[in-house]
């Protein structure tokens, strides 16, 4: 008996109803605009918590790279994956990694000339950790799946 089967009527339908509500979010999330890091500042993102995605967006190595999920977009996209440290951006280090950066400071040059980002202002940790397991799963994005030394 499948775990499915075991789900009373109601509960089926809530959480068919849930998954359909996802597909949806991700449809929509999917086709926002990525915005050029070229022209990112700070204030730019807001102080609050969401779901975020990074793509290249030009050259061979086009589309979604890595997804995430945080308390805080502004100091996780702009002070740790563009501009923070070899330890505390994982972006950069496969950005080496995989080849498409010599090393870790052409890798900032890179992301400003090469990548996007869009993001979702999502309040609740919990729906933000659903969304991002959501994301990795159904794109496979090379770079959150890599896990760097450092990390």
């Amino acid at each position: 008996m499948s775990r499915n089967s075991r789900l009373n009527a109601p509960a089926r339908r809530t959480a068919q109803s849930e998954l359909r509500g996802l597909a949806r979010w991700i449809d929509d999330f999917l086709a926002s605009r990525a915005l050029p890091f070229s022209a990112l500042t700070p204030n730019k993102l807001p102080v609050a918590g969401g779901v975020y995605a990074i793509s290249i967006t030009r050259g061979p190595r086009q589309g979604i790279v890595y997804v995430g999920t945080t308390k805080d977009l502004r100091r996780r996209i702009y002070q740790n994956h563009l501009m923070g440290d070899r330890h505390s951006s994982q972006l950069r280090n496969a950005l080496v990694h995989f080849g498409c950066a010599a090393d870790h400071d052409s890798a900032k040059d890179y992301i400003r000339q090469n990548c996007g980002y869009r993001f979702e202002l999502v309040s609740s940790e919990k729906e933000r950790q659903v969304r991002e397991a959501l994301a990795i799963a159904a794109l496979r994005p090379d770079f959150s799946l890599y896990k760097s030394k450092e990390h």
